[in-house]
């Protein structure tokens, strides 16, 4: 219709009701979700030290072929980003050339974070093409911390493969191609950032994410040394790595506890005045997105994969997504009252702002939590072990 691409004016209207929806956090939302993370696969050939997967036992099973169909029909003609992302290697899974020509048919914008040790070079150029947004795992500026942090994994070749994806953006300029860096920050490698930002420039990053790993209740050396327990430590390297990566172009993320008091009090300057909350974040991703996993059942974000919302199988996406598991979700999420998953949340733009061990500081400022609401149903075929 007037020249429009293909589902522009669905993707216009939804985007809209979506942005409605968010701003004024209605229990029911009006539209479906602006992004989707679907997930490939839960299989992974690393074994890294933040994981889940490494301590945790978790499944290793693709997507199934009859889920991405009914992913696909329901939910492709409406959402603008799909991010193929869950516990694994995304790589991993039978389905993912077709995935990234399918969304590249609908004209969607793919997002992934790999590994980078399954590239080949006929698929880094079908990703560049697709316009993708790649975001590549690194937790070292050297091959013996990187290494020592993700088991199986090659510094070498990811430095091989993050060159030639860098030289297919710049020839396929045009195509909204990015790469960036994850890294999750210990106690080990925190005095590397600033030659891992080196190394992103290098190659021509996008942005560089700052990740405070979860450990949950794990007692082992490498919980020991998540930089959570350290945050003077990422707080003395930040000012020149904000710096560097300013002058540079780079986009910086970092948790918000890393952040000095000057910063926080410049960051809330200009907001409107809200009223007190005991958790300093808010959280948008029960309007904006949604997580699909292998089997088709929904999850509330991607720190509750043993929680099912749905299951698209067996109920259209759409009669969940405002269902009385996501209504009671949006209702609590941000109140003084959330989900027990939210509470130890590691994702910067949670309530927590990235800080897992937020709820145990609360406690010992003698801050008694109510009883969590109940999310969901607990999903037989995980179980909460799973993460």
């Amino acid at each position: 219709m007037f020249g429009l691409p293909p589902y522009a004016l669905r993707r216009k209207i939804n985007g809209g009701l979506n942005r409605l929806s968010r701003t004024r956090q209605l229990s029911r939302a009006l539209g479906l979700p602006y992004e989707l993370q679907l997930v490939p696969t839960n299989a992974c050939n690393l074994r890294c030290r933040a994981c889940p997967k490494t301590h945790y036992p978790t499944d290793n099973r693709h997507l199934s072929p009859d889920v991405y169909e009914r992913v696909k029909n329901e939910l492709f003609p409406t959402i603008r980003i799909l991010n193929l992302q869950g516990l694994g290697e995304p790589l991993l899974s039978p389905l993912f050339r077709r995935m990234v020509a399918d969304a590249r048919a609908f004209g969607l914008k793919i997002k992934f974070v790999t590994n980078a040790m399954m590239l080949d070079a006929s698929l880094m150029e079908e990703i560049v093409r697709a316009g993708a947004d790649v975001t590549v795992s690194l937790d070292g500026a050297c091959a013996e911390t990187h290494e020592d942090s993700r088991t199986g994994s090659s510094f070498s070749v990811i430095m091989d493969n993050m060159k030639i994806m860098s030289e297919l953006g710049e020839k396929y300029k045009d195509g909204g191609f990015h790469l960036s860096l994850n890294t999750v920050v210990t106690k080990r490698n925190v005095g590397e950032l600033r030659e891992i930002l080196e190394i992103g420039a290098r190659c021509k990053i996008l942005c560089l994410t700052l990740i405070s790993p979860g450990v949950g209740e794990r007692e082992d050396d490498y919980a020991q040394d998540v930089i959570s327990r350290f945050p003077e430590l990422l707080r003395r390297e930040l000012p020149l790595l904000k710096e560097s990566a300013r002058a540079k172009g780079i986009q910086l993320f970092s948790p918000e506890f890393a952040k000095t008091e000057n910063v926080r009090q410049k960051n809330d300057a200009g907001r409107k005045e809200k009223p007190f909350r005991l958790f300093p974040g808010t959280c948008l991703d029960p309007w904006r997105s949604a997580y699909i996993d292998v089997d088709g059942w929904v999850r509330p974000c991607c720190r509750a994969v043993w929680i099912g919302m749905g299951n698209i199988l067996e109920k259209p996406f759409r009669k969940i997504w405002n269902d009385v598991h996501y209504i009671r979700l949006r209702e609590h999420v941000n109140s003084d009252n959330p989900p027990e998953f939210c509470r130890g949340c590691t994702l910067w733009w949670g309530i927590t702002r990235g800080n897992e061990l937020y709820t145990k500081e609360l406690e010992a400022r003698g801050v008694i939590l109510p009883q969590p609401p109940q999310i969901g149903v607990t999903d037989p075929a995980k179980g909460k072990a799973a993460i």
